[in-house]
C-alpha cells in the first residue's frame, strides 16, 4: 500500500467487503504501509477503527 496516493469511496467499499468476507471465514485483514495521505482518509472515514494495521 506504500505507493497508493489516494483511495476513493469505491476503494474503501472494496476494502470493507474484503474485511467482511475474511471475518465470515474467521480470518483477519492487516493493512501495511499506508502513507500519511491515505492514512488520513482511513482516519476521517472511521476505517482506522475497524482495520488492523502493521
Amino acid at each position: 500500500m506504500q505507493d497508493m496516493e489516494y483511495i476513493s469511496s469505491a476503494g474503501l467499499r472494496i476494502f470493507l467487503g474484503i474485511l467482511q468476507n475474511a471475518e465470515e471465514k474467521g480470518g483477519h485483514v492487516y493493512i501495511k504501509g499506508l502513507n500519511d495521505t491515505v492514512q488520513a482518509i482511513f482516519d476521517l472515514t472511521g476505517f482506522s477503527n475497524i482495520f488492523e494495521f502493521m
